[in-house]
């Protein structure tokens, strides 16, 4: 019941020319993409308008069964059986394949693969049902389910494309000779339809085969007929250049996108959010390109280790590296490292580069409760059930605290222990570490017995603090405030007491 107790607290983008070295002052803007050839797996540049491929790589780079490409944030991915980066100036793979699968669904399987500035996406082959939008995290290659888009294949191939900005995705499915362009909410996964064209190879448009949206326009390998243009208002196709060359498994936008720097604007208490930080409790960093997915360290911590890096993400406090429990795109989650209070420069890496450095205040004592809705502080029972007002979580029942009960408050922020708890390790079972001063806790502003306080085992930053509450307090939602080394915990936070 603890360990469920400490984890919900923490979660709360054709003339054949071999050999030929890539320039890219000779490369006209919007009507250049990458590309990679089908089965054999060749990188090179594409003009879409000439048909002509321009090769950056040798073959026999594994990369025959490739079957998308897309970009995000400056990085070029493909995508089979697995995701993986590709090196765009050499078409090496730069990083292993990494698991791109989930109930079945190959993602990379028949081009279904994509990007917008928002991210890497893809919609599971599930030919003959229902198929889904699925985010894809860049570093780990885990898909997370968006949504429905509300289309049946029925056999047919679809294919993503990418759009310049945060709007849609453009999705082709093809059944027999007919070709049917949607656009994708990425939010949602729902498929909007736009409309069809009728493509048979061979014939002049024949059958879609890869697609990328670039310079505003949504282009298509036409199978071995060649390239051309796909209305994004009635899915009407237009051939534009022949090509003698094979099919194309891939196409993604030239140049890549500029990398977009992490930015800090905000370091707060993982508790209280107000700003500034605890030395050894929870830190929440606010900001924008702090790293390039959503994950947490549910599988890095490696006997009792904390990680200073998770998915290519480091944070520095004050010159120490932070240990990384929770990292998106907008928000990280810390546990600060032992550093001296005071002004501190507070940095985030990713794999592209390090944000300017972030002024925060850290202090030897900042105390927060953790709080569950309508601002109630986490409390438990002795026997660790939850201590809040009946109703709180649907589906789940809940008593609150009776008066003159024994509970355990839930908290971050107080500061040093006795003896000291033991930097970047999960806090061991014994001895106690017991904080250094004894707080008082108050409930409508009436002191309560304190019997200790002291850091949860089998946690980080997190302390318990166990409280009588008075047997005279009157039913009802009551105030709660602690104070330790003459800090006080914010005010607004309450307990709910029911006889």
């Amino acid at each position: 019941m603890l360990h469920k107790l400490i984890k919900t607290i923490f979660f709360s983008n054709l003339v054949w020319a071999a050999g030929t070295i890539l320039t890219q002052g000779s490369l006209r803007a919007d009507t250049i993409v990458y590309a990679v050839t089908n089965g054999s797996g060749i990188i090179g540049t594409l003009d879409l308008t000439t048909g002509v491929f321009t090769q950056i790589a040798a073959p026999g780079l594994s990369l025959s069964s490739v079957s998308g490409l897309g970009e995000y944030n400056g990085v070029l991915y493909g995508a089979s059986s697995g995701l993986f980066q590709l090196n765009p100036a050499t078409g090496a793979v730069s990083s292993a394949p990494t698991t791109f699968s989930q109930n079945g669904n190959n993602f990379g399987a028949e081009n279904g693969f994509g990007s917008t500035a928002a991210g890497l996406f893809a919609v599971g082959a599930a030919f003959g049902g229902v198929n889904s939008l699925y985010s894809i995290n860049p570093v780990t290659g885990t898909p997370t389910l968006i949504g429905s888009t509300g289309v049946t294949a029925g056999g047919g191939t679809g294919f993503l494309a990418a759009s310049t900005d945060s709007g849609p995705l453009y999705w082709e499915v093809q059944t027999n000779c007919t070709d049917t362009l949607y656009s994708i909410n990425t939010a949602t996964g729902a498929a909007t339809l736009i409309g069809a064209a009728e493509g048979c190879y061979p014939s002049n448009t024949g059958n879609p085969y890869a697609l990328v949206f670039t310079g505003g326009t949504l282009w298509a390998n036409f199978y071995a007929d060649g390239f051309g243009t796909i209305n994004t208002s009635s899915g009407a196709q237009t051939l534009v250049s022949t090509s003698e060359h094979p099919v194309f498994a891939g196409l993604a936008p030239y140049p890549l996108a500029t990398p977009a720097p992490p930015v800090v604007s905000g370091v707060v208490n993982g508790a209280s959010f107000q700003a500034g930080g605890v030395t050894n409790s929870w830190v929440s960093i606010a900001g924008t390109n702090l790293s390039p997915g959503t994950d947490d360290w549910s599988h890095s911590v490696v006997n009792g280790m904390l990680p200073t890096l998770l998915d290519g993400v480091s944070v520095s406090m004050g010159g120490k590296p932070a240990y990384i429990y929770y990292i998106s795109p907008s928000q990280i989650n810390v546990l600060a490292p032992d550093i001296s209070p005071g002004p501190v420069s507070v940095t985030v890496t990713t794999a592209n580069m390090t944000s300017a450095a972030f002024t925060a205040t850290v202090s030897q004592y900042g105390p927060a409760f953790f709080l569950w809705p309508a601002s109630q502080v986490v409390a438990t029972h002795l026997d660790y059930s939850y201590a809040v007002q009946a109703g709180t979580f649907s589906g789940v029942t809940t008593v609150p605290t009776r008066p003159g009960e024994a509970i355990v408050l839930w908290a971050t922020g107080f500061g040093p222990t006795s003896p000291a708890a033991p930097d970047g390790v999960v806090v061991p079972s014994t001895p106690t570490y017991n904080t250094l001063v004894a707080p008082t806790v108050t409930i409508d502003n009436i002191p309560v017995l304190v019997y200790g306080a002291a850091l949860a085992s089998g946690s980080v930053g997190l302390y318990q603090i166990a409280i009588q509450v008075p047997a005279t307090l009157a039913n009802g939602t009551w105030p709660i405030q602690a104070t330790i080394g003459e800090v006080s915990s914010p005010a607004g936070t309450v307990l709910t007491v029911h006889q």
